[in-house]
């Protein structure tokens, strides 16, 4: 089966369901709206459609995530490349907290991000070279540091507030491995508050 195929088959299934407010919709105005069956959709299928979108729907869709205008993302390809990878990593990230895995020490060999120079020069002070020796890729520093990117700043605002409130939980206990920490989730003193 396509991803495309399967996705639809998740879409008819919602806008058939007896659950308000399919049902509501369904009855009353004869379809659900995309607004609507947005809400039922996992992470994974939500990516799944971003993915699926044609150009100027994608282009639509990363101007509102970046809270610019969609003209600007046209003109600039590595706003629009940066998205997917981001958002499989974030996928990969939220499966792991999910099924209780260890998140200060996970990395993702499977999603890690491409070089992206908005993302690693601009955003994360990465270069190329820095890059190839494994910095950059898919540590906690960097889907902390990569969700300033987005206009809603709630989940950066929320990631860090956790990250530094279990990181000085931790560091109560010890001190003395503060910078091999920092080091590993590739965090710096500026990206929390210790």
């Amino acid at each position: 089966m396509y991803p495309i195929d399967h996705l639809m088959n998740i879409l008819k299934g919602i806008s058939k369901s007896d659950a308000e407010p399919f049902k509501h919709y369904r009855e009353e105005n004869g379809n659900v709206p995309p607004w609507i069956i947005v809400k039922k959709l996992n992470f994974g299928n939500l990516i799944w459609w971003y993915k699926l979108l044609k150009g100027p729907e994608k282009r639509s869709v990363n101007a509102r995530l970046f809270g610019i205008n969609p003209n600007l993302v046209e003109l600039n390809e590595n706003l629009s490349s940066v998205i997917s990878p981001l958002l499989e990593l974030y996928l990969d990230y939220r499966n792991t907290a999910a099924h209780g895995g260890r998140i200060y020490n996970h990395r993702t060999k499977e999603h890690e991000l491409p070089y992206n120079q908005l993302l690693h020069k601009r955003l994360l002070e990465i270069d190329e070279k820095e890059y190839r020796l494994g910095k950059g890729r898919s540590r906690l520093g960097v889907v902390l540091r990569s969700l300033q990117l987005f206009k809603n700043t709630d989940p950066s605002i929320e990631l860090k507030a956790a990250i530094s409130v279990h990181l000085n939980n931790y560091l109560k206990l010890y001190p003395d491995d503060k910078e091999y920490i920092l080091s590993h989730l590739e965090l710096t003193d500026d990206d929390i508050k210790i």
